[in-house]
């Protein structure tokens, strides 16, 4: 019985038989081997997928940040601008004779106007209410109310514009700054 199990053993039908066992199993190992590499790929291109997404949030990040100091620093040059044109606009108001006569009639001229400009509008307010009770015009007193408030919005625009054009043909004091 030996000799039977050594001679099939030793027979070169079961060499090939496991061969072909061996063979499977060496393939198996194989493609079980090539699986693990791809999924590591797959992780891989996972991982670099979602260190890119991050990168382009860092990227976006950093040109809303360099857009958003790009427009604080234009925002700047343009105040900037705007005061060194009302610097040079204030030029024009100088004094442009050499004995000042100009001045001194500016200066006495511009509050002059103000008083008067502030005077006819108190008048036109008086002739408007005047003529609203003396003609006995059907006005309801919403409409006159509505009236007033159109004469007195008018009157304060007007001064404001008076006064403002005043007070800015004035060049400023220069300030001193002083530093500890």
């Amino acid at each position: 019985m030996l000799d039977i199990i050594l001679g099939i053993f030793g027979s070169g039908g079961f060499g090939s038989l496991l061969g072909i066992v061996g063979g499977y199993f060496n393939r198996k190992l194989d493609i079980q081997g090539r699986k693990l590499e791809i999924e590591d790929k797959v992780n891989d291109r996972a991982h670099e997928l979602v260190k890119m997404e991050k990168e382009v949030l860092l990227m976006k990040a950093e040109s809303d940040y360099k857009i958003q100091i790009a427009t604080t620093e234009a925002d700047a040059l343009v105040e900037k601008a705007g005061y060194e044109a009302m610097k040079e606009s204030y030029n024009f108001a100088k004094t442009s004779s050499e004995d000042g006569l100009v001045d001194k009639f500016s200066r006495a001229v511009r509050p002059s106007l103000t008083l008067a400009f502030f005077l006819f509008s108190v008048a036109i307010f008086y002739q408007v209410t005047s003529f609203i009770y003396s003609s006995n015009l059907s006005l309801k007193p919403e409409e006159i109310l509505k009236l007033w408030i159109l004469i007195i919005e008018w009157v304060l625009f007007q001064s404001g514009v008076c006064i403002g054009w005043w007070f800015a043909m004035r060049p400023g004091k220069p300030q001193k700054f002083t530093t500890n």
